[in-house]
């Protein structure tokens, strides 16, 4: 497979424009291109918090989101993001050291083994009847 080669003075001269472009036109952070609405819920999240905070409720936040565009969206989708950006991230559990206790247990079936070893042999004996007679 041929490695595809570029001008340099051209492409890097291109790139620098649009770089340019980029910091003439958006923030920092700015989010751009397409999104899902989780998205756009978790770039508004700290917004939706602060009017919480106000004491709005997640149904008139969701109409005033949704009012007058094609964006439409419910409040339990709101709630969900809320919660979410609340969440504290979980933490792997710690592996308990069960290298005594599991040192005595290994001594204990060893001892119990030892036991069965050490018993005589029963032979168990019962007498068959028959259910009924043949016919």
């Amino acid at each position: 497979m041929a490695v595809k080669k570029f001008d340099m003075k051209i492409t890097v001269g291109g790139i620098r424009q649009r770089l340019k472009e980029l910091e003439d036109t958006k923030q920092p952070g700015e989010s751009s291109g397409t999104g899902t609405k989780t998205d756009i819920l978790h770039a508004l999240v700290d917004d939706l918090k602060a009017l919480q905070a106000k004491g709005y409720t997640v149904g008139q936040i969701a109409e005033a989101m949704s009012h007058g565009d094609d964006f439409s969206i419910l409040p339990k989708s709101i709630t969900q993001a809320l919660n979410k950006a609340n969440e504290k991230p979980r933490q792997a559990r710690k592996k308990k050291d069960n290298g005594a206790a599991h040192a005595a247990d290994h001594a204990a079936v060893i001892v119990n083994s030892d036991k069965r070893k050490a018993a005589p042999e029963q032979s168990a004996t019962f007498v068959v009847t028959p259910d009924s007679e043949d016919l």
